[in-house]
């Protein structure tokens, strides 16, 4: 397991620098701030992306992209008519309605630039988080993963298959998702993709391709499929602390517990990933801190008596915010069920939909520090309600920062009840309207129709 850095070929750091620290402007950019298209002109020039004048230049795809996995109705039909409208505005300039030339224009944009920019946004807000939200002092990251589907074309089922449980013709391909998030802000920091099975699909391979977001200093938060011996060892080693459930004892059977609280944890062997000289460098042995909180039993590095048993259960706790930060990113902002028909267009949709998680988890925090609330208990699905109708109405308006103050007052103004102790049971009241489920494949049942309609003729 090795850190890894990635950065544009041939691009001055220092540029970069300037750039990144610019990012979070990026909600001007939708409102046609010409500071912010300067800037993000100077991003794709990194990526030596030629730009041009064009309606459907770089530029404005990247808008109407961004825009597009903000919106409500997420067709591209929809967009391509909310860029009209709005190009109408403010030019008074119009094009053809027609998608084609926008899918294709969406085509040309670097998947490295998005998800670099997703990662840069992210990371961005959570060096500014505020004191307050930190704990004991430590920035917490959170990790966990998720699946979406899409559409069911020849390319997606060849780099995404369908899960086995599916019959053939009646699934639809899948991805794993594995996201870093920030405990302070929400914010994605990382995340990473596969198909959910063959070699390198699970969760803990894509976290491995993602540990360059951890830093020294760090605490990490998981469920107990995390709890790994050449994990936990790894990540005490580069300064990061863990806090995850502890494993089942019949799953770890190498797990021994002595009478200072501490768990030795026997080398397992060699996993299939390491190489035999990276194996060398791990003990045979090695003692990690067991914390018991009622039933709740934790595994953790956090071995100084500061960390008690409470404090280290109330922040075991919050690990639930991930799950609701993706329940987010997937109903809220529908990432669920995604539209592009090919695996290059699937993976740019999804780093669309986390820069733009990103981007609205920047106002919300904008608005936590401005009126003294946690990014936590704001509202994420009103805050994006509110940024895109402003977005819709005020984008020719010509005092940004008086409208800014008044977008971060309303978002800092829709907090979510605290219940604690809210315990509701998992069903819904209002039953759905029943439909035959598809058992063949489309082809097959549309043949199937024809001849039952030629034997009722």
């Amino acid at each position: 397991m090795k850190f890894k850095h990635t950065r544009p070929k041939n691009a001055n750091q220092s540029e970069i620098m300037l750039v990144k620290e610019k990012l979070v402007e990026l909600p001007k950019l939708l409102m046609n701030d010409s500071d912010a298209i300067k800037r993000l002109e100077q991003r794709f020039a990194d990526y030596k992306v030629p730009l041009s004048d064009d309606f459907y230049s770089p530029i404005n795809t990247f808008k109407i992209f961004l825009s597009q996995v903000c919106s409500a109705d997420q067709s591209c039909q929809n967009a391509v008519a909310q860029a009209i409208a709005e190009s109408y505005a403010i030019k008074g300039k119009t094009v053809s309605p027609d998608t084609g030339n926008y899918c294709r224009a969406r085509q040309q944009l670097p998947e490295e630039l998005i998800h670099n920019l997703m990662r840069e946004t992210g990371v961005l807000e959570h060096q500014k988080s505020d004191a307050t939200w930190l704990w004991h002092n430590r920035p917490v990251k959170i990790i966990d993963g998720t699946t979406v589907s899409m559409p069911d074309t020849e390319a997606n089922q060849k780099e995404y298959p369908q899960p086995s449980s599916q019959k053939e013709g009646l699934g639809f391909p899948q991805a794993r998702l594995c996201a870093l998030m920030s405990l302070s802000t929400g914010s994605v920091l990382d995340a990473s993709v596969s198909a959910t099975k063959g070699k390198g699909s699970g969760e803990m391979s894509l976290f491995r391709q993602i540990l360059r977001s951890l830093k020294r200093g760090d605490v990490l938060l998981g469920d107990r499929y995390y709890a790994s011996f050449f994990l936990m060892k790894f990540l005490k080693d580069h300064g990061v602390d863990c806090l995850f459930r502890l494993p089942k004892s019949s799953r770890h059977k190498d797990l021994k517990k002595n009478a200072d609280g501490m768990i030795k944890w026997n080398n397992p062997g060699k996993p299939e990933f390491m190489s035999e000289k990276e194996f060398t460098k791990y003990p045979k042995c090695y003692y990690f801190r067991e914390v018991k909180v009622g039933k709740l039993l934790l595994i953790t590095t956090l071995n100084d008596e500061k960390f008690t048993p409470k404090s280290l259960s109330n922040l075991y706790k919050r690990r639930y915010e991930i799950e609701l930060n993706l329940r987010s990113i997937k109903t809220i902002m529908q990432m669920d069920i995604l539209r592009c028909k090919t695996p290059a267009m699937v993976r740019k949709e999804i780093w669309m939909h986390l820069l733009a998680y990103n981007l609205i988890r920047g106002l919300i925090s904008d608005a936590g520090r401005r009126y003294n609330k946690s990014p936590q208990r704001i509202s994420f699905m009103a805050s994006l309600q509110i940024f895109m109708s402003f977005k819709a109405s005020l984008y020719l308006y010509p005092k940004w920062d008086e409208a800014y103050e008044i977008l971060l007052s309303l978002i800092a103004g829709k907090l979510v009840v605290f219940r604690p102790k809210r315990l509701e049971p998992r069903a819904i009241k209002r039953r759905p309207r029943t439909s035959n489920l598809l058992m063949f494949p489309r082809d097959v049942a549309r043949m199937k129709a024809k001849q039952a309609l030629r034997r009722a003729a």
